[in-house]
């Protein structure tokens, strides 16, 4: 692993507080009546234990080589979810073995660590964001996975 890569990562974690284990929601709905709820501001934040940071690393890898960088303009781009695209990473070959599943957390890390910019969720509870990818390279990787889930 890059030696500089855990400390990019805490950076990059610095600058969005808003990340937690599920993703980065902001506050998270308590029920106070049977019929009300109250937003609640989430005061834990995400931290990335080494084998976290090392399955991050493995996913920012396997993101640079089969996606590239972030398309430059809005041409030839599509608009994914962070948690339909986890599932997409997940059933990717990012790493060998068993354990390929991604947590919404991971995945929109690794993204952003790849410099694919978050559109964040108007909604505080949401823990998804969105990205921007090209088209022409992501379209085919959602349907080669999506091939592999039906393969089972």
């Amino acid at each position: 692993m890059d030696e500089t890569f855990p400390a990019r990562l805490h950076v990059l974690l610095a600058a969005n507080p808003r990340f937690c284990s599920n993703g980065c929601a902001l506050a998270t709905r308590v029920k106070v009546s049977p019929t009300q709820y109250i937003l609640v501001p989430k005061t834990k934040t995400y931290q990335p234990t080494p084998h976290d940071i090392e399955r991050i690393y493995l996913l920012t890898l396997y993101i640079k080589k089969h996606l590239g960088d972030p398309p430059p303009t809005t041409r030839g781009r599509m608009l994914v979810g962070s948690y339909g695209w986890k599932h997409v990473l997940e059933k990717c070959p990012w790493k060998e073995g068993p354990d390929t599943y991604v947590t919404n957390t991971e995945g929109m890390l690794a993204m952003m660590m790849c410099g694919y910019p978050p559109r964040w969720s108007k909604d505080p509870q949401s823990p998804n964001c969105v990205f921007s990818i090209s088209r022409k390279v992501g379209r085919p990787m959602i349907d080669e996975s999506y091939h592999r889930f039906n393969q089972r």
